[in-house]
């Protein structure tokens, strides 16, 4: 079972914030807002919830992965703790854009709603470079798993480079239009 605590942990997260979106479009509206909303940009919104979901399992499984590693060697201490809340910082604190589709999606401010794509593309990108800086933060110490293999192939540090390349021109060019 603890095998699975990670898995477990990561989908409450996404299951979560599914809740949080639909308590907050039903408290500004009303139920039937929230699930036409909802069907409205269901790709969106799933696609957001399992960035969050995926980022806080990778969490988990990189601080029980780090604290399995500390007992077995004293000098690392330091190092991976400092690791550890690097990791919870980057995956945290960017998810205050992924909050911002939800109150665009609720709120009667044009300014919200004319950039409401860029805003969610905003919350999906960060969700892609919360998820890389955890696979970097893998890669770093030999935290594999095994369903991802063929990931760790790649120079994660590279791919973070390229998406946030990519992801700034994208969104730039939304809000441009």
């Amino acid at each position: 079972m603890k095998k699975y605590k990670p898995l477990i942990i990561g989908s409450m997260a996404f299951t979560g914030l599914l809740i949080l979106y639909f308590t907050i479009l039903v408290w500004a509206n009303s139920i039937e807002h929230a699930v036409d909303q909802f069907f409205e940009m269901w790709y969106w919104i799933l696609i957001l919830s399992m960035g969050f979901g995926l980022q806080v399992g990778l969490y988990f499984h990189i601080k029980k992965q780090l604290h399995e590693k500390m007992l077995e060697s004293r000098a690392e201490l330091v190092a991976t703790g400092g690791t550890s809340t690097t990791s919870m910082v980057a995956c945290c604190v960017h998810h205050i854009v992924d909050v911002l589709p939800i109150f665009g999606l609720s709120a009667a401010a044009s300014f919200l709603l004319k950039y409401q794509l860029s805003f969610i593309l905003i919350g999906v990108f960060s969700n892609i470079f919360g998820i890389i800086s955890m696979l970097i933060i893998m890669q770093r110490y030999n935290l594999h798993l095994d369903r991802l293999h063929k990931l760790y192939r790649y120079d994660m540090t590279k791919v973070r480079k390229m998406v946030l390349s990519f992801s700034l021109i994208i969104i730039l060019f939304t809000f441009v239009q």
